[in-house]
């Protein structure tokens, strides 16, 4: 049994209810209550049960459990600076890529950037690469593209992705940059 984050605000008292005495609840609240639990020391095994019990005396249509959301902590972040944000034809787009381990662990994971084009569809340019990180490391990395004469006038918006494929993503960024005659 895990206890949420500051105890539970009451202990079993009565021998009538289900609980033993000493059992540390919820209790005696008619309104709404948010609870933070840590799993942490149980990630990747967890399983949720709720039990709920009364004695006797309960007249009230019981409990109700709402929005129950289990996330894992961020592990990474990437972050874009760009140099400058209009860009003409046959220009050169450049910005500073910030990829930081936010944990004590190792990381490894994949990045890769893409670019939404200002009618619409998007284009992968850069990866997937893969990233390994030591523990609270920070990686700086400056990064360019060379704009073609061809491309499209317009806003597009340049998105940075990590994460590990196909389907687990740990952090994006986005800036947006504009095309415009040379």
């Amino acid at each position: 049994e895990v206890e949420p984050e500051g105890g539970y605000p009451y202990t079993s008292r009565g021998t009538t209810g289900p609980f033993p005495v000493g059992t540390p609840l919820y209790s005696g609240a008619y309104d709404w209550s948010e609870a933070v639990f840590d799993l942490s020391d149980y990630m990747g095994a967890v399983r949720l049960r709720f039990r709920f019990g009364s004695d006797q005396g309960v007249v009230r249509e019981g409990w109700h459990i709402d929005d129950v959301e289990v996330s894992a902590p961020q592990i990474a972040t990437v972050e874009l600076a760009p140099d400058v944000t209009i860009v003409p034809r046959g220009g050169v787009l450049s910005y500073t890529a910030t990829v930081t381990n936010l944990t004590t662990q190792m990381q490894s994971f994949y990045a890769r950037t893409l670019v939404q084009l200002p009618g619409g569809g998007t284009r992968y340019l850069l990866g997937p690469v893969p990233v390994t990180l030591q523990p609270s490391e920070v990686l700086v990395v400056p990064v360019s593209h060379n704009v073609p004469m061809i491309a499209p006038l317009g806003e597009y918006g340049y998105t940075a992705q990590i994460g590990t494929p196909p389907n687990n993503l740990i952090d994006d960024d986005t800036f947006l940059f504009t095309v415009v005659e040379e």
